[in-house]
């Protein structure tokens, strides 16, 4: 297992969801190490980039260029801070405080290799949108980590989340309402979304995982699942 995150400890402060090192630890074995070979010279898009904590491990498994995008300027100015803090060259990265389907809208087409989509998916209602915008931007890799409803049917349970907690969905319909509906989906509803775009779905083995599960209960659950999927041809 890689020591990424022993050698850039900042991110055990800056987040602002579970911090635990074990969970870090274990995402990142299935966010970036187990498909390391992607990043190699790639630009990357880090959707929903929060402290850039998977911006800067992007780079560091090999990534040529990464564009963070995130909606909170808090976490914004968190992610400048520790690239400055690690020496980051600034030709390698941009953050951008923006709403990402904002953002996905304006981007130019063929401008993406691999999509980062972690921790966001079901915080929106927007699903199939943004998987849509994906395969425009040219991205060959998406890699999605998401809270799941467990159901062998392709669905999405929809709920609402308060945008005042920094851990929820933002005001993305600009409503100002103090909440506003997200969807879960279930693993048959990713893959067919995936597949309607263009785009094989390989789930990482949570399962087989060997590390400490004290800090991943809903990975151990299957509340929340890796996928990584490849653009056909």
């Amino acid at each position: 297992m890689s020591d990424f995150f022993q050698r850039h400890p900042r991110f055990f402060d800056t987040g602002e969801t579970n911090p635990d090192p074990n969970r870090l630890i274990g995402r990142y074995g299935a966010i970036i190490e187990h498909r390391r070979d992607i990043f190699a010279a790639a630009r990357v898009l880090d959707l929903g980039s929060h402290d850039g904590r998977w911006s800067l491990a992007a780079l560091d498994a090999g990534a040529a260029h990464v564009t963070g995008v995130e909606a909170r300027a808090s976490l914004i100015e968190k992610a400048e801070a520790s690239f400055s803090h690690y020496g980051v060259e600034a030709g390698r990265y941009v953050f951008q405080e923006n709403d990402a389907n904002a953002y996905l809208r304006e981007a130019e087409a063929d401008s993406v290799d691999v999509v980062l989509c972690l921790g966001f998916f079901y915080h929106t209602a927007h699903h199939m949108e943004l998987i849509a915008q994906f395969a425009r931007l040219g991205a060959r890799h998406i890699v999605i980590d998401t809270a799941v409803t467990q159901d062998d049917r392709p669905i999405i349970l929809m709920n609402t989340e308060e945008t005042a907690d920094s851990r929820r969905s933002i005001d993305y319909m600009g409503t100002g309402r103090a909440a506003v509906p997200v969807g879960r989906p279930s693993p048959a509803a990713l893959v067919m979304m995936l597949d309607g775009a263009g785009y094989e779905t390989a789930f990482y083995p949570w399962p087989e995982y060997a590390g400490d599960w004290a800090a991943l209960p809903d990975y151990h659950k299957g509340d929340r699942m890796t996928a990584i999927a490849a653009r056909r041809g």
